[in-house]
């Protein structure tokens, strides 16, 4: 039965590797997911019969386009035969949906068949996928991943369904895991991990360059999750795309609703340089940071949660950001980690600028 609408007025194979986070799905698309995850596959035999059995509960082009997403993310699995160099069934929008298996080709070629039978205007997009830090991930290669774009209010979006559908860990094992975040992934976020061939694709006032790519390293779309503006860390790459500081720190996949405000940017700290912690996280949720001697709680303010702290090289070479439930010691994880290197190593280490933070 076709949802009822209220209108006022007239994703080449790549992967990325398993622990990033998996963002719970926006309430607004809760029952569109929900549809899509249950749909039984008796509804989904052929491009045609699925196209109008996801369009009966789409009211706007958006809702057609998650609803594909929904739908790939959480019935097709990822071909890891194809990684290990088998020989396995084709990929095409109709083997795909007969084995429930794909590449990256296969789910944004099956995306652009749905979208094309819904009338929601959409294609699929090649180019270079980074999910680690090779020292030139564009050299003598072909492009190594394929996405989509689709049109929705006038305005072309992204989406990544091959990304959104799990993860692939080092022994080449996929797991599961919706992660919605790569459904109409900003622009700005997106270009740290996918350069399509054609720039005009990026969706970028600006598009970015292939040396800045190259020179961005691999940067987690965790810390888009956590709130972080991709055209303000573009600028905090600059110039030529490098990082003036010394790499990120390290960022690990949380389940929270946790939001970035305030941390430094470096992944080494300076012994005897005070740094500031600061995030918002909902209540129940407690931050601290972790180190061998001691921990340090971070305090609320002002609906802020905060940390104020000097890096001693003495108490520990490693200080992290564990996130956890309040009275729950098995839920504590980390959410950030550093290291710390004595002051005489300081200039070394940085630019003059040695307190770059990191800010949403």
């Amino acid at each position: 039965m076709k949802r009822m609408c209220h209108i006022l007025g007239a994703v080449l194979s790549l992967l990325p590797a398993v622990g990033r986070s998996q963002a719970l799905p926006t309430a607004g698309y809760a029952s569109l997911d929900r549809f899509a995850r249950e749909l039984p596959d008796a509804q989904a035999a052929t491009v045609t019969q699925l196209a109008a059995s996801l369009a009966a509960q789409a009211c706007t082009d958006e809702e057609k386009a998650r609803l594909i997403f929904a739908w790939l993310a959480t019935h097709v699995a990822y071909d890891t035969a194809f990684l290990r160099g088998e020989t396995g069934p084709g990929h095409t929008p109709a083997q795909v949906l007969a084995g429930r298996r794909a590449i990256c080709q296969g789910y944004a070629d099956l995306f652009t068949a749905l979208a094309t039978a819904m009338q929601l205007p959409a294609r699929t997009v090649s180019g270079y996928g980074r999910t680690s830090d090779q020292p030139d991930p564009l050299a003598g290669k072909a492009p190594n991943h394929a996405w989509n774009v689709y049109q929705a209010g006038g305005t072309w979006h992204l989406a990544d369904a091959t990304w959104g559908a799990g993860s692939v860990d080092d022994k080449l094992a996929f797991t599961q895991g919706f992660n919605p975040f790569w459904f109409d992934t900003p622009p700005a976020a997106a270009i740290f991990s996918h350069l399509p061939t054609e720039p005009k694709w990026q969706l970028l006032p600006q598009p970015a360059t292939s040396a800045e790519f190259r020179g961005w390293g691999c940067v987690s779309s965790v810390w888009f999750e956590l709130g972080l503006d991709g055209t303000y860390l573009r600028r905090v790459l600059a110039p030529r795309g490098r990082f003036r500081a010394g790499p990120l720190p390290e960022v690990f996949a949380t389940p929270y609703p946790v939001g970035l405000v305030r941390v430094p940017r470096r992944a080494r700290l300076v012994s005897g340089e005070p740094v500031e912690f600061v995030f918002r996280a909902p209540p129940g949720v407690e931050l601290s940071l972790e180190m061998d001697w001691r921990s340090v709680p971070f305090r609320d303010s002002a609906g802020y949660r905060r940390a104020f702290f000097v890096a001693d090289v003495r108490d520990a070479k490693k200080i992290g950001v564990v996130i956890g439930q309040k009275n729950d010691a098995h839920s504590r994880k980390y959410l950030l980690r550093y290291s710390v290197e004595p002051a005489a190593r300081a200039a070394q280490l940085a630019s003059a600028d040695t307190t770059g933070y990191l800010r949403r």
